[in-house]
């Protein structure tokens, strides 16, 4: 497994070389603490969007619980995105053909397989975390939505708009049987001034021992065994 090295660029942004092991620096982030250069570690997020698709059955049961829908528009999610790796002087299809990307893939290209987030929602909530604003995306063009859910650091503001107490329970429901087959997290560059990291889990498989965790380790990333 690939991993993105934990220095964070002049721009604020996390370096997007790779690594053979969690925690290290690349190459050429070494060569600059070498020279005495000032390297910091990559920043820790402010928004972290956790993103899955949820089939028919449950969108039903999460939009009677009280999620709300949204409708975004895919061209103009493109467009930011174009826009967001323009402005720390990057190729916004350097890493997929078909999709812009502005940020690093923190566990490469592959990301990582059979793993459980069910422990991570402790953990972001002991960090400070908070799910605000949680919603089905609605995906017109595609077979299923997705679910999305933003947690955010920090001190509430007057827009914040909390799960209803039914919601809570059928989302911990779902996390808490559910074995991704596929993880990948991306740590975006800073958007004014907010740093947003975004999981994007699929191919859920409910009756599968996960064998690993996610954990947030400080923002950038690792797993444990489960």
């Amino acid at each position: 497994m690939k991993y993105a090295c934990v220095a964070a660029t002049p721009e604020g942004a996390r370096c997007r070389n790779f690594v053979e092991n969690p925690g290290e620096m690349c190459e050429a982030c070494q060569k600059l603490k070498a020279k005495g250069e000032e390297v910091k570690f990559a920043p820790s997020p402010d928004i972290i969007l956790v993103k899955f698709n949820i089939n028919p059955n449950w969108t039903q049961k999460f939009e009677e619980a009280g999620i709300p829908r949204r409708f975004p528009s895919e061209v103009t999610l493109e467009e930011k995105h174009i826009a967001q790796a323009q402005q720390v002087n990057r190729d916004p299809y350097q890493l997929r053909n078909d999709i812009a990307d502005s940020g690093s893939q923190v566990f490469g290209p592959k990301g990582v397989s059979e793993v459980s987030i069910f422990q991570l929602l402790e953990e972001l909530r002991e960090k400070g975390y908070q799910p605000q604003g949680v919603h089905i995306r609605t995906r017109r063009e595609k077979k299923f939505d997705s679910l999305v859910i933003p947690f955010l650091c920090g001190i509430p503001d007057e827009n914040s708009t909390f799960l209803p107490e039914k919601a809570l329970e059928r989302l911990r429901e779902f996390l808490k049987l559910s074995c991704w087959g596929f993880v990948h997290i991306w740590a975006n560059p800073p958007e004014k001034g907010k740093i947003v990291h975004t999981v994007n889990l699929s191919h859920r498989e409910p009756e599968k021992p996960p064998q690993w965790n996610l954990c947030f380790n400080h923002g950038l990333w690792a797993i444990e065994p489960s």
